[in-house]
């Protein structure tokens, strides 16, 4: 389904700049791609395929082929990779339930293990902002090596 709406939106607007396309693609396709998937204990090999979509749009807006990479395109597009889209997406799903007691185990579980993971790996922020900040500064320090 993801692929058929940016196919869509692609042959659409062949007229409009490709900034244009991006744009489109980050309103309408980003959106369905990372519904709920903030409150979703997801394999890894789940989010894979979802950004194995999110990548496909960055082809096809840019012409690249399925080989190639599209890290350094996102990069200076200020986009992320869609792994970051989602470990942002479980920061704001959990920072807006910090409020709510947790009634059931498996949820303390999966928001004190995702807590954990998360400060380890970008450090502790207490607002949107700087999290969305220190996210894409790890990105850039891992895709500029």
């Amino acid at each position: 389904m993801h692929k058929v709406t940016v196919c869509t939106l692609h042959n659409n607007c062949t007229a409009v700049l490709i900034f244009v396309k991006l744009g489109l693609v980050r309103a309408y396709c980003l959106p369905l791609l990372t519904y709920c998937v903030g409150a979703l204990d997801l394999t890894v090999s789940c989010i894979r395929e979802l950004a194995v979509c999110w990548n496909d749009s960055f082809r096809k807006i840019f012409g690249y082929r399925r080989h190639e990479s599209v890290k350094l395109l996102q990069y200076y597009c200020l986009e992320l990779p869609f792994e970051y889209i989602c470990d942002l997406q479980k920061w704001k799903y959990l920072s807006n339930t910090a409020g709510c007691p947790s009634r059931a185990a498996i949820f303390y579980h999966f928001k004190r293990r995702t807590v954990h993971n998360m400060s380890l790996k970008y450090g502790f922020s207490n607002s949107a902002a700087s999290m969305k900040c220190a996210v894409f500064n790890y990105f850039a320090s891992v895709s500029t090596l």
